[in-house]
């Protein structure tokens, strides 16, 4: 089952819920609570959370939602945003619907409400800055404006938000040919914030690509590691540079890291970094100990396999499908490491076991290659320059160790035979067939047309030993063991340097300063990988524990950067701004809830960075948008839950699934987890108690509906609404009675306040979820045209509402109020409800019947 129709299915039973918390309460009828014991919540006050759960309830019945689902969205969570100007969690799901329906003056609208509620919101900030400056229709307009935001008078932003600009400012610096201003932009970048990755990363490679001072390369880098201290490639890439100046010892350190942060992300390393690992190992320790692990690792799995095709053998049973032994062989470039450290030792026959290893995968290569050569449309250029390396680096192992020298030249002359046009490509080989030869000088002067190859230098080196040239093969392994200080080449070269007695000279000045550099780096950043509770802090407390009458859970969310240096906080930052909330609880086997809940997503990216001690607190609504839904259609039930929060989630698979690096969209998902770096925090168990008038006769609710109490109304709807909606006989209404619950309802949405009236819309089920509703779906059309065609009067709102919850016709009457409609969003959603309509395209307004139809079964984690 694909991931993301069941990743939102994951809240299951918890072992803590008692029997009791299962129970439905008793009927009680209206007014035997007293007042101070409920909630003093009305459907207006409801409102612009209902209007938000709405909006986003339509979005997720897209499975792949267009840029006019969140254009629907948007304008909803725009009118919703009006209602409650405060809540700055609400103006940002605006800004994101309408960055993702492409409407950026929505978006921008929503950016100013953002910044105006929370002023420290450096994201938006920029956002508002950057949308303003690219407004400029000239390169000289824009740079007008970074250099006034750049400049003293633009001091009172955050420094955070000025580095971003200033490398905004580099790059239009560049683009316009002025280096000097693009380096004056860049500094002034990462001077103004430390955790500007981009602009450090931009800040290395400038300086790599204009200067050869390994040391000031190597500072570069280390601000880069500052700005994300989590990257595994910039531990590599420090690695590198160090082990290039001969600080090998220094590199282990910082390549340690790096496989634990690869490890972190897929559970294993690949091929690659195996191969740098050990290559780095031999330098350090020798080659005994890893050639003796890797030797005994592929002997026990030779000894596996024979073992077992014995056992069918002894059982008389067909071997042919079975794994032969010496099929069982390391990839060509663990192999190529194991041949030289086992040719440095001088275990003869050990080399030329691992010699006919790789005979063996390099003659598989290239049988596979010619059989790709036969597709159509293959590069045969490519082809042919891999088919060319695959066999030079054979050749040039038969010729380094002195086995098959014979077998070089007539390799070459089969191939030219068979592939006359490969005489030219094969010519780079002939040095190592005449070092095999013994002709050392010829070799020497066939080499120097391919000198960049570490091959070729390494077969020169070769010769010049050979020849007693020792200095020139000094030099020589120096260069190797310097340019490719991470591979098999680079390794064998540095061993043969200590062969010589020249081991030392592989450090150069600029190593040892760049060693010293290395070990100032502080031992926290290891930590921070062993241990992510080291370097941040996140709690999540709810805001009460026990809520009653359908009261809607607050969660308030603290995120901290508890490390000694700024850290950036975003999506794959160090700290990790994507978030899940997973109720815990709501549906367990024997409470009888109908439907699945689903987790709430959240993009906590509020600040660009958080300082050393700083918190980031605020406010959000408990429950996803489904899960808040479900919970009102079934009032009877009273939960114990709890909420858990999960820092960069991730969905829970098998370990072999993990390994792969990227999940199989078809593996089994076991839940939703955090990334390896991420943290965890839970809320207290609260309880959650049933609405009390649930099983209220239906002559009291229709009371109720009639008092003209706010409160009252508001409970009484929730009620109906349930009653409707459920599937269960003990709550099933009689057509005379269902008529009259009809009936009131009509009076209620007459009499009441427009708040009201959208409140109510959003809140009751529509005729295709309870063909009874159609009565009061009538009633609602009719309503809204008398009061837009003979009082000239529509309240924006409330047709906003009918519009995506009561109407199933693009040519319905309704849309004649729009006439008396000013507000161009209503004008916006009413486009966009006719055009779903049309095109028989999911809306609120047409699902159903029933719960199910409600709650598709993705997820809806990606928006």
């Amino acid at each position: 089952m694909p991931i993301v129709f069941i990743a939102g299915s994951l809240c299951a039973s918890m072992p803590f819920i008692s029997s009791a918390s299962a129970q439905q309460p008793a009927s009680i009828e209206p007014g035997s609570q007293s007042s101070a014991e409920l909630p003093t919540i009305t459907l207006r006050d409801e409102l612009p959370w209902l209007m938000r759960r709405a909006a986003l309830l339509d979005l997720r019945l897209n499975q792949s939602p267009k840029p006019s689902d969140y254009g629907l969205c948007a304008n909803l969570l725009s009118l919703a945003s009006d209602l409650d100007p405060n809540n700055a969690e609400l103006a940002r799901s605006v800004a994101q619907a309408a960055w993702l329906a492409g409407d950026e003056a929505l978006m921008l609208e929503a950016t100013r409400r953002v910044i105006q509620v929370d002023p420290k919101d450096s994201m938006a900030q920029l956002r508002l800055i950057s949308a303003n400056i690219n407004k400029k229709q000239t390169v000289e307009g824009r740079k007008a404006l970074y250099d006034r935001f750049l400049s003293d008078a633009g001091n009172s932003l955050d420094p955070a938000v000025r580095s971003r600009l200033a490398l905004d400012a580099a790059l239009l610096e560049r683009e316009m040919g002025n280096t000097t201003g693009f380096i004056e932009r860049l500094h002034q970048a990462t001077r103004l914030d430390m955790t500007n990755k981009a602009a450090a990363s931009l800040a290395a490679q400038f300086y790599s690509s204009i200067r050869e001072n390994p040391v000031t390369n190597l500072d570069y880098q280390l601000r880069l590691l500052n700005a994300d201290p989590l990257d595994a490639n910039v531990y590599l890439t420090i690695t590198r540079m160090l082990a290039s100046q001969g600080a090998l010892e220094e590199s282990q350190r910082f390549l340690d890291t790096a496989v634990k942060l690869f490890k972190l992300e897929s559970g294993e390393i690949t091929a690659d970094i195996e191969e740098i690992t050990i290559a780095l190992e031999w330098q350090i320790d020798g080659p005994a100990s890893f050639l003796d692990r890797l030797n005994r690792r592929l002997n026990e799995l030779r000894v596996k396999a024979q073992s077992v095709i014995q056992a069918y053998e002894e059982r008389q049973l067909p071997t042919d499908g079975l794994m032969r032994p010496e099929a069982i062989k390391y990839n060509l470039g663990l192999d190529k490491l194991r041949l030289l450290a086992a040719h440095s030792q001088g275990e003869t026959q050990l080399v030329r076991s691992i010699l006919t290893d790789i005979e063996n995968s390099v003659n598989e290569q290239l049988v596979q290659f010619a059989e790709m050569a036969k597709t159509s449309g293959v590069n045969m250029n490519l082809l042919l320059t891999q088919v060319v390396v695959r066999v030079a680096e054979l050749q040039a192992m038969r010729a380094i160790v002195g086995l098959d020298a014979e077998l070089i030249r007539r390799d070459i002359n089969n191939i030219i035979q068979l592939q006359p046009a490969m005489a030219e490509r094969l010519s780079g080989i002939e040095p190592m067939a005449l070092y095999a030869e013994g002709r050392y000088e010829e070799a020497l002067v066939a080499s120097e047309a391919n000198l960049g190859s570490p091959i070729i230098s390494l077969i020169r080196a070769q010769c010049f030993e050979r020849l007693d040239r020792e200095q020139d093969a000094i030099e020589d392994y120096l260069r190797i063991a310097r340019k490719n200080p991470l591979d098999v080449y680079g390794a064998y070269a540095s061993t043969r340097l200590q062969s010589l007695g020249v081991g030392d000279q592989l450090l150069t000045e600029a190593g040892a300063t760049m060693a010293t550099m290395a070990r100032k780096v502080p031992a926290w950043l290891d930590q921070m990988i062993e241990r992510p509770g080291s370097f941040q802090f996140l709690r999540i407390q709810q805001d009460q524990r026990m809520y009653r009458e359908g009261e809607l859970p607050m969660l308030t969310i603290t995120l901290q950067n508890t490390a000694p240096i700024p850290l950036a906080l975003g999506p794959n930052a160090p700290l990790e701004s994507r978030v899940l909330i997973e109720p815990v609880g709501v549906k367990t086997m024997t409470n009888g809830f109908n439907g699945e809940s689903k987790p709430k997503v959240l993009q906590i990216d509020h600040r660009l960075r958080l300082m050393p001690r700083e918190e980031l607190v605020f406010k959000v609504v408990a429950d996803s948008a489904t899960t808040d839904w479900l919970i009102d259609q079934q009032p009877g039930v009273s939960m114990r839950q709890r909420w858990r929060l999960i820092q960069g989630y991730r969905p829970r698979v098998a370990d072999n699934s993990a390994r792969q690096g990227t999940i199989d969209p078809n593996a089994k998902v076991y839940g939703i987890t955090n990334s390896p770096l991420g943290l965890t925090a839970e809320t207290q168990v609260v309880q959650r108690l049933g609405l009390s008038v649930y099983r209220a006769d239906p002559n009291d609710l229709i009371a109720m509906l009639n008092r003209g109490d706010s409160q009252s109304r508001r409970r009484a709807v929730l009620a109906i609404n349930a009653r409707l909606m459920s599937s269960n006989e003990d709550d099933a209404i009689d057509e005379g009675m269902m008529n009259k619950l009809i009936n009131a309802l009509n009076d209620a949405f007459t009499g009441c306040s427009a708040g009201e009236r959208a409140a109510m819309l959003l809140a009751l089920p529509q005729r295709h979820q309870v063909p009874a509703m159609i009565e009061f779906d009538d009633h609602v059309a009719a309503l809204l045209l008398s009061d837009a065609l003979i009082d000239s009067k529509a309240d924006p709102m409330v047709l906003a509402c009918a519009l995506l919850t009561r109407t199933d016709d693009p040519e319905a009457p309704i849309f004649e109020t729009l006439a008396h409609i000013t507000d161009e969003r209503v004008q916006r959603i009413a486009t966009l409800v006719r055009t779903k309509l049309k095109n028989n395209e999911p809306l609120l307004g047409t699902v159903g019947p029933g719960v199910e139809a409600m709650t598709p079964t993705f997820d809806g984690l990606g928006y």
